[in-house]
């Protein structure tokens, strides 16, 4: 049958995917040296928030926040290429 053949498959690949050692991008390199750099910063502006997440190529950038407690008046999501830092990343405001 079909699904006996599909489970042989995946049975032969389990040992070629076990050998497989998954290494991080370039880009998640240097996205790891960035977050450490950051928090060895002393912010002097508490309300300016910088959450980097390398695993994931991603970073958000907070800044300010209305008086009353309300919405940051920036809010800005950074999405990293793999190649990073040989291609910019794609920013968006949120």
């Amino acid at each position: 049958s079909a699904a006996g053949g599909d489970d042989e498959g995946v049975a032969a690949l389990l040992p070629k995917m076990k050998r497989l050692k998954l290494r991080p991008s370039l880009g998640q390199l240097r996205l790891q040296r960035e977050e450490e750099e950051v928090r060895s910063l002393s912010w002097s502006a508490a309300d300016v928030r910088i959450d980097i997440v390398p695993e994931q190529l991603r970073a958000t950038l907070t800044i300010g926040a209305w008086p009353d407690g309300g919405a940051p008046s920036l809010h800005l999501e950074l999405i990293f290429p793999p190649q990073y830092p040989h291609r910019h990343p794609e920013v968006v405001q949120v």
